[in-house]
């Protein structure tokens, strides 16, 4: 049995037409990886996500471009686009999609995959002047830092203790959500809880994001948390 279905292979072969010549020899690199794995696969959802995420850059530049002599042509050239990037602790994981809004369509014109924090770093200030939407928490709860400070070098004051009663609000609310994630919480229409900052693997990924803040703002491009002003805000997809 070979490594890909008849029509599996055939979209592979329509993707490496689009392909640039790096592009081309790592995914014949990672194809000949599973293919020495025994490995079979039948369709795009159950290759490595690897190998997913590259055939799906070279089929972004297969979608059709408006040619010369069309009226929206000129419009098409300076639509405006938008990016989504969806932050990881690993490069497999990390992703960003730049979407160009036309009169009557949206489409996917770019996708960045996998990707090292410095080349988020290099690739938000090479859009620096599109919107940027990042799934990844920009903070921790202020009461949780006002926390890890206060008992940094004692216990905690009894009047910063909450009565017995409220402890268990007090860890999975007071001190686990920021103010943004009350916010969804509270919105019946929205119906989902998201991942507490401080106490979940989401951590590990806010603190790589802090990193990554530092190096924006060497480069002059300043965050605001809150998402109330700047080109940069975080989002929640399931929001």
């Amino acid at each position: 049995m070979g490594l890909l279905s008849a029509s599996l292979s055939h979209r592979l072969d329509e993707a490496l037409n689009y392909a640039i010549v790096p592009e081309q020899q790592q995914l014949l690199a990672l194809l000949s990886r599973e293919a020495h794995a025994g490995r079979h696969y039948r369709n795009l959802a159950h290759l490595p996500p690897d190998i997913r995420g590259l055939v799906l850059a070279m089929e972004a530049r297969m979608e059709p471009r408006l040619g010369d002599g069309d009226p929206q042509a000129d419009f098409a050239s300076t639509a405006p686009r938008s990016w989504g990037l969806d932050v990881s602790t690993t490069p497999q994981k990390t992703a960003a999609v730049a979407i160009q809004w036309n009169v009557d369509q949206a489409r996917i014109v770019e996708i960045a995959y996998p990707l090292r924090a410095d080349q988020v770093v290099d690739l938000i200030y090479a859009h620096r002047h599109e919107p940027f939407a990042i799934d990844v928490p920009f903070g921790w709860p202020e009461q949780f830092v006002a926390l890890m400070t206060d008992r940094q070098a004692r216990p905690l004051r009894d009047d910063q203790v909450p009565a017995d009663t409220d402890w268990e609000q007090w860890r999975t609310r007071t001190v686990a959500q920021r103010r943004t994630d009350r916010f969804i919480v509270e919105q019946p229409e929205i119906g989902t809880r998201p991942l507490a900052v401080p106490f979940q693997l989401l951590g590990a990924t806010a603190a790589m994001w802090c990193l990554i803040e530092a190096r924006l703002a060497e480069r002059g491009i300043p965050i605001d948390r809150s998402g109330m002003s700047g080109l940069i805000c975080e989002t929640y997809p399931r929001a």
